[in-house]
């Protein structure tokens, strides 16, 4: 049962630090406890520590040592205690020892249990934590043990046997070189924690996930990337993480000497100035060197504000060298995160709830923007603007050409000089008209979002709901529920076929399905309903791409038996009908005017 007298906010801070495998020193453990701790007079009921690449012996851990130097001026009945530890052997990094030529360290690594991922979660007295648990969701692939890991500790915030909240923490070290073994780890995590695929049946059910304080830290290993406009991308907002409610697009606020750096891995420091843009060279070319690996999220459906967020880091730890800085001799900096936490009372309930779905509604504002910015530059025939926004939502190393990189992501049928579409003699644009539709349709779904955000707002703050406004409730959550869940299978289906002769055929294939899944959204905003049936197809077909290929999956996806199932059959019959005429149409253009001036040609009808 909830306290219903709770009125006290809860501090809980995190902290997470890959230590390039090593033992932190005296000086390093002192720094990471001011980081976690900027104010010695305001101690975190609640800290919990995650390290990635530990290479220490028992009793000298990270938490360990930050533990006997908190508690060393604490009265009693005031300390800091370890509620639970879990850990596991990783042989990760061990390479770079070898290529260091550090013979004993790699010999430690690969001989003894020392270089270890750990998470650990410490509370302070009085307070203590009941029924803690402790699970390994190791990498797909590899789940009787491997190097990388995500390592969820949970149980009850208490007072003097009094339950206060529920604590779920997720400590990470996830995969450095493709986002489909990131994606699928964390879908790992997101199916044992009954996150991923969950219908919601009432209020209380809701709640139930909503009074969780859910915090995700560690090396998450996700870098920015390159455009080919020349600018760089956080590609956070598209993880599965963004879409299950963590607030992981954050990024951590570093300052080295008083001055903001970019990132938390990968910086270089020449003259004073950070280095920023160059790809990766273990990574593919429209990946950085550079990024915030290393970040701290949460989602809950309670209050909760930010204390602290970053690292302020000394030049006096600090090594330099061409490739990167190291800190206290890690390649990593230290992120920490303060929370004040508010918990739930009962007459906090629909509140809660009705918050933790707000916090995972999608926000296309940014979609919707790019599409209006482009229509906008061809009705101003500003062809330079226009493709300088087409290069911002390119890889830096994207093979398609602007009109093939248009067709498959917008299914706008082009000629390959598309200065012919921002010239005054084109009638019947057929680009303009793509992106009037495209943006129709988005403008859809943002109106039955925010529409159902409102309703939300609304709701949550009556004292008491009716039965038809808690069954309002439950329907928008199993909507963004199975939506969000939707848009992950088809982004792991994309980042699946990264590395496959698939490639560019991934952007047309996941347009398709975000096309199925917009339509089926703005469907039941219109007529009620839900979205299962959408979803059900969209699950069925990415799986089948897994398992058979994406010829075989568009074949069997699109046949007469699917058809009654799936409205986008007589979608995709129509655009195909649609994208073949118009392409023996520009073929017969292009024979008939092949002998003519181009600005004659720029009379014809597209």
């Amino acid at each position: 049962m909830l306290n219903r007298s709770v009125n006290e906010s809860i501090q809980i801070s995190s902290l997470t630090w890959n230590l390039g495998n090593q033992m932190a020193s005296v000086a390093a453990v002192s720094d990471a406890i001011e980081q976690l701790i900027p104010d010695p007079n305001n101690l975190p009921v609640v800290i919990a520590i995650a390290t990635q690449e530990e290479m220490a012996k028992e009793g000298k851990r990270l938490h360990e040592q930050m533990l006997e130097a908190l508690n060393k001026n604490l009265p009693e009945g005031e300390k800091y205690k370890i509620v639970l530890f879990e850990k596991h052997k990783t042989l990760a990094g061990a390479n770079n020892m070898l290529k260091g030529g550090n013979i004993g360290q790699f010999a430690k690594a690969m001989l003894t249990d020392r270089n270890q991922v750990s998470n650990a979660l410490l509370v302070k007295e009085p307070y203590d934590i009941q029924d803690a648990d402790a699970k390994i969701y190791y990498e797909p692939g590899k789940e009787k043990g491997g190097n990388k890991s995500i390592i969820r500790i949970k149980g009850a915030l208490t007072k003097n046997s009094q339950k206060i909240m529920d604590i779920s923490i997720a400590g990470a070290h996830l995969d450095s070189n493709k986002d489909a073994k990131r994606r699928e780890h964390i879908n790992g995590y997101l199916s044992g924690e009954d996150l991923r695929d969950k219908n919601f049946d009432s209020i209380e059910d809701i709640f139930t996930q909503a009074q969780v304080f859910r915090v995700f830290m560690g090396d998450l290993n996700e870098r920015d990337y390159l455009m080919r406009d020349g600018t760089t991308c956080d590609q956070t907002h598209q993880t599965n993480l963004s879409g299950f409610g963590f607030d992981v697009t954050r990024t951590p606020q570093q300052t080295l000497e008083g001055n903001p750096i970019h990132g938390t891995y990968g910086v270089r420091i020449l003259d004073g100035q950070q280095i920023k843009g160059d790809p990766d060279p273990k990574q593919r070319a429209h990946v950085a060197r550079e990024g915030h690996l290393d970040r701290v999220a949460f989602s809950s459906g309670l209050e909760a504000s930010d204390m602290h967020y970053g690292a302020t880091l000394r030049g006096a730890h600090c090594e330099y060298s061409e490739k990167k800085t190291y800190y206290h001799g890690a390649d990593h900096f230290p992120v920490a995160r303060g929370f004040s936490v508010k918990p739930a009372t009962e007459e906090t309930k629909l509140l809660t709830a009705c918050h933790y779905i707000q916090n995972r509604i999608p926000n296309v504002d940014n979609d919707l923007k790019r599409l209006e910015a482009l229509k906008r530059a061809v009705t101003e025939k500003d062809l330079d603007s226009f493709q300088t926004i087409i290069q911002s939502m390119q890889y830096y190393d994207d093979t398609l050409s602007t009109y093939q990189y248009i067709e498959q992501k917008f299914g706008i049928v082009l000629y390959e000089d598309v200065s012919a579409y921002f010239s005054s003699t084109m009638e019947e644009n057929q680009l303009l008209l793509g992106l009037e539709r495209g943006i129709e349709q988005l403008s859809g779904v943002q109106e039955a979002m925010m529409t159902y955000h409102q309703k939300l707002e609304a709701i949550k703050y009556l004292d008491k709901p009716s039965a038809k406004e808690q069954e309002e409730v439950v329907k928008i959550a199993n909507i963004v529920s199975s939506y969000q869940a939707s848009m992950n299978d088809i982004r792991l289906m994309e980042s699946k076929l990264e590395d496959t002769e698939q490639r560019n055929k991934k952007i047309g294939v996941a347009r398709r399905l975000f096309d199925l899944l917009d339509e089926h959204v703005i469907k039941t905003f219109k007529r009620g309903g839900n979205i299962n049936n959408g979803c059900i197809v969209i699950k069925q077909f990415t799986q089948g791409v897994f398992d058979q290929g994406v010829d075989s999956s568009i074949k069997a996806l699109f046949s007469k038996k699917a058809k009654t199932s799936c409205s986008l059959y007589k979608e995709h019959i129509s655009k195909t009908k649609l994208i073949t005429s118009e392409k023996n149409k520009n073929k017969r253009i292009e024979s008939a005017s092949s002998h003519e001036p181009p600005s004659k040609r720029l009379k014809l009808k597209n």
